[in-house]
Order: C-alpha cells, then sequence, then structure tokens
C-alpha cells in the first residue's frame, strides 16, 4: 500500500480536500515569489542575443516556465517584441507526439486550420493566434508570425521529405535563423536537416522506403494530395553531443531566469558543428534492429 492510498483510507474526503488545497496554495505563492515579470525576462533574452530583425525558432515548454508571470498570450507577444517589426518568430507545429512513419501510417488528414500542435501548449496557442501562417505539412508544418511569416511557411506541401529545398527549414538556415530554447529538454528541429543535408554520408537510410499519400485541406479551404516519406524509424544516432560541445565552444549561450533555463544558437553554427563532429566520426548512427535493444536510455530517441 502506498503512502497516498494510506492517507486516503485513514482521513476523510473533506481532510484529504482540504490538504490538496493547501498544497496548491503552498505551490502558488512559491511560485510567485520565485517568479520574475515580463521586464525581467525581456531583458533576459536580450542579454541571450536576441535581436530586433532576427528570425526566431522558439522550442518551449509552458510547464517550466512557470517562473514567468504572464501568460502564454502575453508570452507571446513579448517573443513578437524582442525580434520587432523586421523580425519573425517561428515555432514547431507538428501534429505528432511519436514517431513521423507511426503518424503516416494511421493516414491521418492535415487540415491548415483545425489540426492542432502537439509541439508543446505554447505552440498551439501561437498556431491559433490571429495573423499566424503555416506550412501545409502533414507531419513538420511550422508555424510563424512577423515579416517573413509568408515566405517562411509557403511551398512546405512540395516537400518529397520534410526536410528538403522546399521545406521552411531550408529557408530559416538560408537566413541563418536563431534557435532560442525555453526550458530544460533536448528537442532540436534541425538534427534533422543536418542530417538531410548529410545523408549521402550517414551509412543507412535516414528516411523510410514507404511513400505515402496525404489529404491536405490548405489556408484557403480548398483541398489537395501530397506525397511524402517519413524518418527512418528504426534509425539511431545520439545528437545531442552537438549542442553539449557548442556549449562548451562557445557557439551556445545559456541563462538562467529563476527556475527556467535558456539557451540560443545560430542554426548555421549547429549545421556546421553537427557536420563537423560528424566528420569526426564524433556522430554515431545505428539501427535499433540490428542491436535488438537500446543500450542507454538517452539513445531511446529515434527520428521523429
Amino acid at each position: 500500500m502506498t503512502i497516498v492510498q494510506l492517507v486516503k483510507r485513514i482521513l476523510p474526503e473533506r481532510a484529504i480536500r482540504k490538504l490538496r488545497w493547501s498544497r496548491n496554495t503552498l505551490a502558488f505563492y512559491c511560485d510567485r515569489l520565485l517568479s520574475v515579470d515580463k521586464v525581467a525576462f525581456a531583458r533576459a533574452l536580450g542579454d541571450l542575443g536576441v535581436r530586433s530583425g532576427d528570425i526566431l525558432v522558439v522550442l518551449s515548454s509552458l510547464d517550466q516556465m512557470r517562473s514567468i508571470r504572464a501568460t502564454p498570450m502575453e508570452l507571446i507577444d513579448l517573443l513578437g517584441r524582442s525580434v520587432g517589426a523586421a523580425g519573425t518568430v517561428v515555432m514547431p507545429s507538428f501534429p505528432m507526439s511519436g514517431l513521423s512513419q507511426e503518424h503516416l501510417d494511421l493516414h491521418p488528414f492535415f487540415d491548415w486550420r483545425r489540426t492542432p500542435s502537439r509541439s508543446g501548449m505554447l505552440t498551439e496557442i501561437f498556431r491559433r493566434t490571429a495573423g499566424t501562417e503555416r506550412s501545409l505539412h502533414p507531419t513538420h508544418p511550422v508555424a510563424a508570425r512577423g515579416a517573413t511569416a509568408a515566405w517562411l511557411t509557403e511551398g512546405h506541401e512540395r516537400s518529397a521529405t520534410p526536410f528538403d529545398e522546399h521545406s521552411p527549414f531550408q529557408k530559416l538556415l538560408s537566413r541563418n535563423a536563431k534557435v532560442l530554447t525555453l526550458g530544460s529538454f533536448d528537442a532540436m528541429p534541425f538534427r534533422h536537416l543536418a542530417d538531410h543535408l548529410l545523408q549521402e554520408r550517414i551509412p543507412y537510410p535516414i528516411y523510410g522506403d514507404r511513400v505515402v499519400t496525404v489529404r491536405l485541406r490548405a489556408k484557403d479551404g480548398s483541398e489537395r494530395t501530397m506525397t511524402t516519406r517519413a524518418h527512418n524509424p528504426d534509425l539511431v544516432c545520439e545528437h545531442r553531443i552537438v549542442l553539449e560541445a557548442m556549449s562548451r565552444e562557445g557557439l551556445l549561450a545559456r541563462r538562467r531566469v529563476r527556475g527556467l533555463r535558456l539557451s540560443l544558437c545560430c542554426a548555421q553554427a549547429y549545421v556546421d558543428a553537427y557536420q563537423r563532429y560528424h566528420s569526426r566520426g564524433s556522430l554515431q548512427y545505428y539501427l535499433k534492429s540490428e542491436r535488438g535493444r537500446v543500450d542507454h536510455p538517452r539513445l531511446a530517441e529515434s527520428h521523429r
């Protein structure tokens, strides 16, 4: 019997409700006491290196942002102000939380307006905000607001693979976008772009061999189909060493605002570092089916 089960057995329901209320109240005031306001957060972004005119790709965990006294809409507005009228804020709006091959195997219908983002709560609020553009792609669409949003998101439906020359990711690389991480996690969509650029030198296919036809509904309500391929669900690479190396080399800026971790790097610097470490043999690729098991929990994530 667990402690929670024991407490429920001993105490009446009314007492348990009061304990929960006390716990939640204490947590709320602790968060407020240790939090910072929007001005302090904006100053931290500037100290990190975010500038007016930037194209800023934001990777976020709203659950880890409780130390910022701001609503999601206020955070979105603050990010927009940090890059100014000439800049653009971009967020992933991937409609899946697992592997892209598994998602395509379900024969999804991608609706520009209605298909939700599963890349985090902030991304879903962002994509629903009036004036936000979104690329038309069944597995790796991005949402964008700002000066280059329309250009960044157009044409993704022409991509034979999610990160090819028609994709927003190639455009972001060409404009040397910056990647801002809000929270502690290892997501980095540009690793897929780096693999795409290196695919002839990777010993295994980075994409699956199945070509899938997907139905789409565009922003204007028109329907069409596209064909695409998913990332190879059997392929694994320990890509996190690139970010760790960039931090040691001074190519990745890191800050902490109360309990929130922030990081910033340039997309081109990341891809260059990825290619450099690949050429040194530091990036190891293998197929899960060949090893039979995953030797380390950090290697368990394959290509989405």
